[in-house]
């Protein structure tokens, strides 16, 4: 009886040993082989899984930066300053400066282009010279070495530029001061101021002399339109092209001026104010004096009438305005209030101002594109 007991103690001990021997065995083989099943099959699930996870982060990927960026950033949020804000109705083709980039927004498909320089910033003036809106006239500011050899010093110039087919062609290239560019859609001609004549203006710039020039064909040819001394700041073109209307300051008087081109002779029309702008018919002449805007009427032979009466005044304007354009669409006026600043266009017949673009940044002029 004991020997029985023990040696089937020994059998069993025996069958725990060798695990390919006898039914226990086999299904300790069984079971070791369902583990190891097991442990493949989640090993073939874990990498299945990241395999699909990384298949769809990357079409995600791709889609996201195949996407178009939205019209009102051109280059992505960080290219547009804080508060950025454009109307959604704007009457024509848009040009206006911001942030030291010239700026191009088209209603048409709803695009916004940033136009920036490699040699040049600070551009000024937009005029457009074509009623499609694809070229526009501006001055702009860059840095030259004067002469051009070691040892000498950076001056600042500005020279007049053309935006053209999606480019920035030079119009000057000069060691002086060209700014402020008007066109006039009656003779095709250009007005701008220059110091290039001036022999003081790379020793003594606040000894500068800027004069009225005007270009009809070649841009070397350049003709100068007056020889008065003082400062000539932001000339405009009457709509029929035989006056020019233009800031003139000196140390003894300052006021706006108007020049006739047939015989040279000026004349002052008002003792304050800036910006000064003609509208499309000839018949009123806008400007700004202390942030608020006035217009004078002008009759035969652009003779002003009266006084200057207020058009636009500070219970009316957002802010403090500057730089005006009369366009066919309305007056254009620069505003800065509160460290916010923009643009707007005023419409006469309707008494109506409309906000075109505003943002926490400076602005440097505008223009709507001609009707032509």
């Amino acid at each position: 009886m004991s020997v029985s007991l023990h040696q089937s103690r020994k059998k069993r001990k025996g069958g725990t040993r060798n695990l390919g021997s006898g039914s226990g065995g086999k299904r300790n083989v069984f079971c070791a082989r369902r583990v190891r099943d097991f442990r493949r099959r989640r090993t073939s699930l874990s990498e299945a899984c990241f395999l699909l996870a990384f298949v769809l982060s990357t079409v995600f990927s791709s889609i996201a930066h195949s996407a178009p960026a939205p019209p009102s950033s051109p280059e992505g949020a960080a290219a547009l300053p804080d508060g950025f804000r454009i109307s959604s109705a704007l009457p024509a083709r848009f040009a206006f400066v911001m942030e030291n980039s010239l700026w191009i927004a088209d209603p048409a498909d709803g695009s916004l282009e940033r136009i920036e320089g490699e040699d040049w910033t600070s551009p000024g003036s937009p005029t457009f010279l074509s009623p499609r809106g694809d070229r526009i006239l501006f001055g702009a500011y860059r840095r030259r070495r004067y002469p051009p050899h070691p040892g000498t010093i950076d001056i600042s110039v500005s020279n007049l530029y053309e935006y053209r087919n999606g480019k920035v062609f030079p119009l000057t290239d000069r060691n002086d001061l060209n700014l402020s560019p008007d066109f006039c859609r009656a003779t095709g001609a250009i007005v701008f101021v220059s110091n290039r004549h001036s022999h003081l203006r790379k020793l003594f710039p606040r000894y500068n002399t800027i004069e009225l020039y005007y270009r009809e064909k070649k841009w070397h040819a350049a003709r100068k339109f007056t020889e008065s001394g003082g400062t000539k700041f932001n000339p405009r073109w009457s709509p029929d092209g035989t006056h020019v209307l233009f800031l003139w300051y000196t140390p003894e008087t300052a006021g706006l001026y108007l020049l006739d081109t047939r015989n040279g002779k000026v004349r002052r029309i008002s003792e304050t104010g800036d910006y000064a702008t003609w509208s499309p018919d000839g018949a009123r002449i806008a400007f700004v004096h202390q942030g608020e805007i006035f217009v004078v009427p002008v009759g035969k032979n652009c003779r002003t009438r009266g006084t200057p009466r207020l058009l636009l005044g500070t219970d009316r304007l957002p802010g403090y305005a500057s730089f005006t354009r009369w366009t066919d669409y309305g007056l254009l006026f620069q505003w800065a209030a509160s460290g916010r600043s923009g643009i707007s266009l005023y419409n006469s017949k309707k008494d109506l101002i409309t906000e075109l673009v505003s943002a926490d940044a400076v602005f440097g002029g505008s223009d709507l594109a001609p009707l032509f």
